[in-house]
Parts: structure tokens; sequence; C-alpha cells
């Protein structure tokens, strides 16, 4: 199993619990009373690195590759598909709007 195969199986588990443990304060809490709500659903919805920004972005950038996934790349080319994605999305810590060239 690649590295990334590993990062993007461990980030889906970790969706998982978080998915499980806001459907379980939902069913059993007042969700307004629960401190960091509004934080956890956040990261619930952002969960794909930049929010839905990032998302076209990235599907963009697959299409321009002519892949449904990055998976469906190469190894060899796996390493020169997210090199450039990250020459055209800046984040919010770099100079740059984000998804500009």
């Amino acid at each position: 199993m690649t590295t990334l195969n590993k990062i993007d199986k461990y980030l889906n588990k970790m969706e998982e619990k978080k998915s499980d443990k806001l459907q379980f304060l939902y069913k059993t809490e007042d969700l307004e009373g629960i401190v960091g709500f509004k934080t956890m659903q956040s990261l619930l919805e952002k969960r794909k690195v930049g929010g839905a920004e990032y998302d076209k972005f990235f599907t963009k950038m697959l299409k321009k590759w002519k892949v449904k996934s990055y998976k469906d790349l190469p190894k060899n080319k796996q390493d020169d598909f997210f090199n450039d994605v990250d020459k055209g999305w800046n984040s919010k810590k770099e100079k740059g709007k984000d998804g500009i060239n």
C-alpha cells in the first residue's frame, strides 16, 4: 500500500469516527448547547482540504489530467499531478489568491 493510500485510508477512518460522533450527539443532546459543535460541523464540511472552491479546482485538475482520481495515474505521474495542483492553488498561508495560477 502506497503512502498516499495509507493517508487516504486514515482520513476516511477519521471522517467516519467524526460522523458517527456527530450523529450520536445529534440523537442524544441539544446541539445548540454543545461547545465546539459548530467547529466540528465546519471541519466535517471542509474535510476535503480547502472546502468547496478547492474541490472545484481539484476536479478541474483531474479533468486536465484526464482521470477520475489521482489513483488512476501511474505512480510515477502522481507526484507530477500533485506538483501541478500545488502550483495552481495557494493556501491561505501562501501569497496570492486561492485557486489562481
